[in-house]
């Protein structure tokens, strides 16, 4: 569940308003690739990257850095890159453009990402731009979600076969999930008794998704802090249940979870675990 409202300190919230202003520079910038088109490489198979990734990303870590020039800031295409963070240095987590393939294709499920965490990882705010549908959401820890300045809540529901169910895995992350076989007999089983499981190809979308209630649970592994930070505290904030394999609650980046409305979590976590895609409760 999400924390209890708590008063945030004058900074934290200036801080949420400094990081909603980079994103929607980020988002302009962004998009004006989106709509013009751009070159792209592959990094690794299947991994690919552009001019729009790497100046979207440029603007942001600038900005954060010279807005908050005692943190470290983290990004997919090399900010940060060797730098571990000094004891109590605060973190920040930026994706430029999180779902690069749909982007470069045309689709337009894909997302500006901007995460902080204190310096025990902890995460206190994020901030995502989907720019091609005009969504702005943002939370900070203990004040809530908002679309476009407006509070969310999830899916308040405690019927799973009422529920559409999202998937991010990536590179090895079926490992995470006991395997292949284990992953997918998880997945049919969970597709059999809910309304659905879908793969966006954008986990800052499927987790903003869950935060508004039109995606009721998702699970992912192989992601990076940078893909998720900003989209779980904003799902958590929302009342979203993020658990880790293990069933505990995940309050940091995590790279692999499952995510859903406390109604159904571990009814959702029982199917899974009945399938070997996670350990047994």
């Amino acid at each position: 569940m999400a924390r209890a409202s708590q008063p945030l300190s004058p900074d934290l919230q200036a801080e949420l308003a400094t990081a909603t202003r980079i994103g929607r520079d980020a988002a302009e910038l962004a998009l004006s690739w989106f709509h013009r088109g751009v070159e792209w490489i592959e990094k690794d198979p299947g991994d690919l990257v552009s001019v729009a990734d790497r100046e979207t990303e440029s603007l942001i870590a600038d900005r954060l850095a010279c807005s908050f020039p005692d943190d470290l800031v983290i990004g997919e295409e090399g900010t940060g890159a060797g730098r571990t963070p000094k004891p109590g240095q605060r973190r920040w987590y930026v994706d430029p453009i999180d779902g690069t393939t749909n982007f470069l294709k045309g689709l337009p499920t894909w997302g500006i990402s901007i995460g902080l965490a204190d310096g025990d990882d902890e995460l206190l705010l994020g901030v995502v731009i989907l720019p091609a549908t005009g969504s702005v959401f943002t939370a900070a820890r203990g004040l809530g979600a908002t679309r476009n300045g407006v509070p969310i809540r999830c899916q308040d529901t405690t019927d799973l076969g009422r529920t559409l169910v999202t998937y991010a895995i990536t590179g090895t992350g079926s490992q995470h999930f006991g395997g292949d076989a284990a992953m997918m007999a998880g997945f049919r089983a969970l597709t059999r008794r809910t309304l659905g499981t879908r793969m966006q190809g954008c986990s800052v979308a499927d987790l903003t998704c869950m935060a508004e209630g039109t995606i009721d649970a998702s699970m992912a592994g192989g992601m990076n802090a940078w893909d998720v930070a900003a989209g779980l505290i904003i799902a958590r904030e929302a009342g979203v249940t993020v658990t880790t394999l293990e069933g505990e609650e995940a309050t940091g980046p995590a790279t692999v979870y499952v995510a859903s409305p406390p109604g159904v979590h571990a009814e959702l976590r029982t199917i899974l675990a009945d399938h070997g895609a996670l350990p047994n409760p």
